[in-house]
């Protein structure tokens, strides 16, 4: 095994040697040219991979900003005769504002928000054909990148240029999914409503990975401007766009590798097709559904087993090497007793259909507050309202005597509101450990350039207190484990523990102990009575009535969406109405 790992240290020590010096000693000029443009488009590939592959946005116009890239570095060139650095930074910039333009779809899910974004290339490849400062469908010329009175010509100087600027992007955009605002993306693609209970701003997110990969975009098509001298609208079409999508997918979606193996096969698969053109669209369609099919994991993922089966690793995790401790966070102190939450007439109407009908409600700090009801009470949609899930129609939600009725999810988790739900909503593809992690990241203090630099301290802060938080349920032994292999009990444990590494000052349970074992739902009890006694406030929703009778101070009882009864325990089981609404009137008589 050492003799092998050696020798492939060697092999890429060769290939590194080879790319760096290939312009010197290859004696076909065009392998050159070939290479150039492969690190181009790689550049594209690798902002798809950013957005698709690790925040699962389709974006399927990746060509339109590639081409406004390069036609406003091109005119920036052209008309103002500015150094090559500003060029690219014009063609940047181009595409970021473009990007703007696209920010409303953003709002549309899945194949919508695919289509919508083909519908935007289409839209741009027309206008590059219509206005009149592109040249229209006779194309711009180009001049050459120029810097400090140089004029860059020679192909092998642009294979240079474009190797250098593919590798900065690579570094960096590889760094950034390995710090925090990468793992919010890979978290945002597996569950979103997940992503929103751990404070995560989704929308913004989703917007500064599509503005760096449509900069990215930007630079590429710049670049190519200069080095072919020439653009026309037909070189930004839709299928050029589709042709993108395709190096991702092959290479293999969530890995910066995998962005680079695919534009590669992709680009000699092109080259190897020039001799029967009308069958290339087939081709490539064939492609993509054998390695969907056969390879979901793309050519890195293949070679990634093969690295495994022949270097098993059982390293720790990362995080763990940095702070193998736990430690609590903490957690907010306050008068108990005090009003904490209160709602004054919440009303939610979807549609013709109330849902809920001017609840009002009071949790005080530091009790264990109870919401039942009977099935279509308006119990979870009453939890939606108090974490920002949904808005209510009418009526006012109050934290801490601070009005949070319009306040989004992520801003609600970040003061202090935190909640689970009835299924675990989990990210299944994240260790037990990574969720954990996320939980805590309403508290994280980190900007994209830390994250690019060194994001060691944030993360180990972060690990530090989930770590904790996975002790508290009693998950520690399980830290490596992926989290869509726990069993349901551990998977809702998971569940709470990722809250408590936020330090809630109010923590929102969706029936904690739905389908639970006995033994289970005892365990439950007594970990809900802990958080409590950390200075958590509870508000707990949960149809085990023998559990909440034991575990409450106060109860609030919906019933179609009203309030029928508020009180203690004691109170709510002498209710006559609250008999009524569970047995039926002839039953409570």
């Amino acid at each position: 095994m050492a003799l092998l790992r050696r020798l492939i240290m060697l092999a890429t020590a060769l290939l590194v040697g080879a790319v760096l010096l290939l312009p010197f000693v290859t004696p076909d000029p065009y392998l050159t040219v070939f290479l150039s443009t492969t690190f181009i488009y790689a550049m594209l590939s690798l902002g798809l991979q950013l957005t698709f592959g690790a925040a699962g946005m389709i974006i399927l116009c990746q060509a339109a900003f590639y081409g406004v890239g390069a036609y406003g570095g091109a005119l920036v060139a052209a008309r103002l005769h500015v150094p090559f650095p500003l060029t690219i930074a014009a063609g940047m910039v181009s595409a970021t504002l473009a990007g703007l333009v696209m920010a409303p779809i953003m709002k549309l899910k899945e194949v919508y928000f695919a289509m919508a974004t083909i519908s935007f290339g289409a839209i741009v490849t027309v206008l590059l054909r219509q206005l009149p400062f592109t040249g229209g469908v006779n194309g711009l010329n180009v001049p050459a990148a120029e810097l400090f009175g140089f004029s860059f010509r020679a192909a092998e100087q642009y294979y240079y240029l474009a190797l250098v600027a593919l590798v900065v992007q690579y570094l960096c955009f590889r760094r950034l999914l390995a710090s925090p605002f990468g793992m919010c993306l890979n978290a945002i693609r597996q569950n979103e409503s997940a992503a929103r209970a751990c404070g995560i701003p989704v929308a913004q997110l989703q917007i500064k990975a599509t503005a760096w990969a449509v900069a990215a975009a930007g630079a590429a098509g710049a670049l190519m401007a200069h080095f072919q001298g020439f653009i026309a609208p037909d070189m930004f079409t839709t299928s050029f766009s589709l042709w993108v999508l395709g190096m991702v997918v092959v290479g293999g979606l969530q890995s910066m590798g995998g962005a680079l193996v695919g534009t590669l096969a992709l680009a000699l698969v092109r080259e190897y097709s020039r001799g029967f053109k009308e069958y290339v669209q087939l081709v490539y369609g064939l492609l993509l559904v054998l390695f969907m099919v056969l390879l979901p994991r793309g050519l890195w993922g293949f070679v990634e087993r093969i690295q495994q089966a022949l270097f098993p690793r059982h390293a720790p995790h990362r995080y763990l090497k940095e702070t193998p401790a736990g430690r609590p966070p903490a957690f907010a102190a306050g008068t108990p007793g005090e009003p904490l939450l209160q709602t004054e007439k919440v009303t939610c109407a979807f549609g013709g259909v109330v849902a809920l009908n001017a609840v009002d409600m009071t949790v005080r700090r530091g009790e264990i507050h109870g919401l039942i009801g009977p099935n279509g009470a308006g119990k979870t949609t009453l939890l939606n309202a108090l974490s920002g899930f949904n808005r209510p129609t009418r009526g006012l939600i109050a934290f801490k005597g601070r009005t949070v009725s319009r306040l989004p999810d992520y801003v609600r988790a970040s003061a202090g509101i935190n909640r689970t739900f009835q299924s675990p909503q989990l990210f299944p593809e994240l260790s037990v450990l990574e969720n954990g992690l996320l939980g805590y990241y309403p508290k994280m203090r980190h900007s994209f350039w830390s994250s690019v630099v060194d994001p060691g301290p944030v993360l180990a802060e972060a690990t530090a207190h989930a770590v904790w938080a996975l002790q508290f349920v009693g998950l520690e032994g399980l830290l490596e484990v992926q989290a869509g292999n726990l069993s349901y009990g551990q998977k809702k444990l998971l569940e709470i523990a990722r809250v408590l590494a936020n330090a809630p000052e109010l923590l929102l349970l969706d029936e904690p102990a739905a389908g639970l074992t006995p033994a289970e739902v005892t365990a439950m009890g007594g970990v809900v009575r802990r958080i409590r006694a950390l200075g958590v406030t509870v508000l707990i929703i949960e149809h085990n009535m023998p559990l909440m009778m034991e575990l409450c101070d106060s109860m609030t009882v919906l019933h179609f969406g009203e309030v029928i009864a508020d009180g203690t325990p004691a109170e709510i089981r002498a209710e006559p109405a609250v008999t009524a609404a569970y047995l039926g009137e002839e039953a409570a008589c």
